[in-house]
């Protein structure tokens, strides 16, 4: 994870659809990892740049996402990321 999280932190602003898969594989390694609340907060980052930049590659990780945290029984992380999902669908 240190690589994505490099790699994630060295892209420009003008990369933000590369920046929104990254922030979601990210999310999706640490979800993977167990560490649900660190994979919230990546996740969210890469919705907000996937919905602004239209990035499929970076929903279709997200949908991973929250399979992960819905297979690793992290509830309240998954609530948390839905609600974020919908206020986020709901601004558009």
């Amino acid at each position: 994870m240190p690589l994505l999280t490099a790699a994630l932190g060295a892209l420009d602003s003008g990369y933000d659809r590369d920046r929104a898969r990254y922030a979601a594989v990210l999310a999706l390694a640490l979800a993977a990892a167990g560490e649900a609340d660190a994979a919230v907060e990546h996740a969210k980052r890469g919705a907000e740049l996937a919905a602004q930049t239209g990035s499929a590659l970076a929903t279709r990780e997200l949908r991973r996402v929250r399979v992960a945290l819905r297979e690793a029984g992290a509830d309240a992380a998954l609530a948390e990321l839905m609600e974020h999902l919908h206020a986020l669908a709901a601004t558009r």
